[in-house]
């Protein structure tokens, strides 16, 4: 007898307050123990309100020092930082599902293009890594002139930015083209492709 599969996919749910999570980002601070430290807490303190494990208020409904502690560091008043429903906390902040492949596209519904803009963004970064081996000038020419960072840029206008005749910019491109090309500098970038 064949048993049809309709769990294809072991998923796991992880629970966080995004709204703590984004302000520790625009701050330039990363979760874990030198954040803490800075804080002035533990980092179990710091990861438990995180995971929503912990709720900010104590049992007499005030806030805890430890909340004020965050807030002062980020500049920010706890109402910015948990919303109502996130002031009772969570007995567990991970749950493991299973789902078919429709109701992992409905979680994720544009899930191929998360693998797309992860695999962009890779490129982007390798790419970024050979210009970076040019110097500034031929490394602004080739940006303006493929459209690495906006519409691709015409010979004459190349000319024009970087005040020189059309012929001189068709040299300069060509010259970091041929600087890109050796091996130490484009290997990473061709392995990258090939796979």
């Amino acid at each position: 007898m064949n048993e049809c599969i309709t769990d294809e996919y072991n998923i796991t749910l992880k629970v966080r307050n995004n709204l703590l999570l984004q302000a520790f980002k625009r701050k330039d601070e990363a979760p874990g123990k030198v954040l803490a430290q800075k804080i002035g807490m533990s980092y179990t303190q710091l990861n438990d309100y995180i995971t929503l494990k912990r709720s900010p208020l104590n049992s007499e409904g005030d806030y805890r020092d430890d909340v004020y502690k965050i807030c002062e560091f980020l500049n920010m008043s706890p109402s910015s930082l948990w919303t109502d429903e996130q002031l009772t906390p969570l007995d567990k902040s991970t749950v493991e599902v299973t789902a078919s492949y429709e109701q992992l596209t409905a979680y994720l519904p544009r899930a191929g293009d998360v693998i797309a803009s992860l695999e962009n963004e890779e490129t982007k970064q390798l790419l970024d890594e050979m210009l970076d081996t040019l110097d500034d000038r031929y490394k602004r020419l080739i940006k303006r002139r493929f459209g690495i960072e906006g519409d691709p840029a015409t010979l004459n206008q190349i000319a024009e930015e970087f005040n020189v005749t059309q012929e001189r910019a068709r040299q300069m491109e060509l010259k970091a083209l041929r600087m890109l090309r050796p091996a130490e500098r484009s290997a990473k970038m061709w392995e990258h492709l090939r796979l």
